[in-house]
């Protein structure tokens, strides 16, 4: 899985687990196993991460609505 997807999903689960404030870069980083480089290779911001993250959980469930 690419480093993208990899952050994208880490996003989804710990802000889920632990709220956005209380979720760090470096965490995010670990979840999925990439570097910080990585993180910022892809995302200008945590902001820009989450935005990210929130459009492409709506566009799943959008689509689950659509073929089921």
């Amino acid at each position: 899985m690419a480093a993208r997807q990899k952050l994208l999903d880490a996003t989804l689960a710990l802000i889920r687990k632990k709220g956005y404030s209380s979720t760090s870069v470096d965490e995010l980083c670990a979840q999925a196993g990439v570097t910080k480089g990585a993180f910022f290779h892809h995302f200008k911001s945590k902001d820009a991460l989450a935005v990210g993250a929130a459009i492409a959980a709506a566009s799943i469930d959008h689509l689950h609505r659509y073929i089921e």
